[in-house]
């Protein structure tokens, strides 16, 4: 991995340089400046994080190591050359994201957001983060996912955020029990997706694209569809995946 600290080295040394990385032009789609202050009041614990963060990185194995392997076989090539950034000052629920820059992708993770996380547990929380965030790099490397097409981008959101929320999920998935997942939370994410591919109203589709995959968890209705249908047909996940999006699509629609 190539990690970049220097913005949280910056608000370590109290410097205000950092402000000007060009992620804070980056995290909204639209390019606008967005910078929210850090505080220092957990600056201890901010710095044992980041410390565990680096730690994490520099070992890092992916949850679901044996389907990574089947789905992504090039993926420790992928994962020694991904740009990594630590940082401060993204707005909320810009904790971990994925951003294009000069032609190159990067993870950032937010540090001071990653302090709302159970401190137990927070190295399986770095992991579940980092693995969401290198399946999207993943997928990248196998297919085009950038489009302005409004249907297409929801397509394209459910095959993206479904794999990367199912394979980050837990250690190991294939002995997870979904069954209460899928009776309470399917059904209703997937009929907001077909919903939303119906809406003809700009205002309305900005509505969907955002609650697509922000917000609490299980809101998530493109994500999480996805991330069931894939629960539900785990034992098929390579071929699905390689069968790619329109395919995905086709199949969770005759479920409609």
């Amino acid at each position: 991995m190539k990690i970049d600290t220097s913005i949280i080295l910056g608000y370590f040394d109290k410097e205000s340089d950092y402000k000007n990385h060009w992620l804070f032009n980056n995290i909204l789609n639209d390019g606008s400046y967005t910078f929210e202050q850090p505080s220092y009041v957990n600056y201890k614990k901010v710095v044992d994080l980041y410390f565990k963060t680096l730690d994490c990185l520099k070992n890092f194995i992916p949850n679901n190591i044996h389907l990574f392997e089947k789905l992504f076989p090039n993926y420790k090539n992928i994962l020694d050359n991904c740009n990594v950034i630590i940082a401060v000052g993204c707005p909320s629920p810009y904790d971990a994201m994925t951003r294009d820059y000069n032609g190159e992708t990067f993870i950032i993770f937010d540090l001071l957001q990653f302090l709302a996380y159970d401190e137990k547990n927070i190295n399986s929380t770095i992991t579940t983060l980092i693995t969401h965030e290198l399946v999207h790099l993943c997928i990248n490397k196998d297919y085009d996912l950038k489009s302005e097409n409004y249907e297409t981008i929801l397509k394209n959101t459910v095959f993206d955020e479904g794999f990367a929320h199912l394979l980050s999920f837990g250690f190991d998935i294939t002995k997870y029990d979904f069954t209460k997942l899928i009776e309470v939370h399917y059904k209703p994410s997937l009929s907001k997706y077909q919903k939303s591919l119906s809406e003809k109203h700009y205002n309305s589709q900005e509505i969907y694209l955002q609650d697509a995959d922000t917000g609490d968890f299980y809101n998530k209705f493109a994500a999480i569809s996805g991330m069931l249908f894939l629960a539900q047909n785990i034992n098929d996940i390579t071929n699905i995946y390689h069968n790619g999006v329109e395919s995905l699509y086709r199949s969770m629609n005759e479920l409609i």
